[in-house]
């Protein structure tokens, strides 16, 4: 048989720590491109490089911090169940 898993409306699947995680990444790479641009410098990668990591890694924290809003939504409505709360 297949065993049926379930999920808290509670568990986010870490989704905000990896939101901040990924903001705070993009936000270095972003400072380490300015620095580059302002000094002329390359760092390791091709130029520009950084920029684009930063702005993949800002991309991706947006679209988690939305999916860990959007389970807040989530657990605050299956509260309101649990709790009877909710209008028929």
């Amino acid at each position: 048989m297949i065993k049926e898993k379930r999920f808290s409306a509670k568990y986010d699947f870490h989704t905000g720590l990896l939101s901040k995680t990924c903001f705070f990444l993009g936000f270095i790479l972003f400072l380490i491109s300015l620095v580059e641009f302002i000094l002329g410098i390359k760092i390791l990668l091709e130029p520009g490089s950084y920029f684009a990591l930063g702005l993949l890694f800002v991309g991706f924290g947006g679209i988690s911090w939305f999916f860990h809003s959007q389970f807040a939504k989530l657990s605050e409505i299956a509260a309101e169940i649990e709790n009877g709360q909710h209008k028929k």
